[in-house]
């Protein structure tokens, strides 16, 4: 399938983090995300109903960012994943890339010795759900 609805830098404020300190302070996120769906349907007749609504997919992200706290940028995107395959089960491949920068306690630590920009992930998940749909449609 080669069809794909790419979102770039969805961001928001979150506190997310393995320390205290992390959760307390908070950070900002920015989120890259590819979807792939069949979008035939959507280019024959222009329906919005027949692709996914990016507006969506991006409060969606950032509900997802907000209203929960991981300790881990891996389980953030894998929630955001599953989050956008159980609202929209047409989806069925996502890649989730998740950016963090970086507190400002750590720029300071690091200042010394060197700069990092930011801490990222990419994961990349089927959609389940869709596969069990077109299993039981054959």
């Amino acid at each position: 399938m080669g069809d794909c609805v790419m979102l770039r830098g969805v961001r928001f404020f979150g506190r997310h983090g393995v320390n205290r300190r992390e959760r307390r302070t908070g950070q900002w996120y920015s989120v890259d995300i590819d979807l792939r769906l069949d979008l035939t349907r959507a280019g024959e007749t222009d329906d919005l109903k027949q692709t996914v609504d990016y507006a969506e997919i991006c409060k969606l992200i950032a509900k997802t960012g907000t209203r929960r706290r991981f300790r881990l940028m891996e389980a953030l995107a894998h929630q955001i994943a599953q989050e956008i395959f159980k609202a929209h089960p047409s989806v069925e491949n996502a890649r989730v890339r998740v950016v963090k920068t970086p507190p400002g306690e750590l720029v300071a630590e690091l200042s010394r010795a060197g700069t990092l920009e930011y801490a990222a992930v990419e994961i990349v998940r089927d959609n389940e759900l869709n596969a069990e749909t077109l299993d039981k449609e054959k």
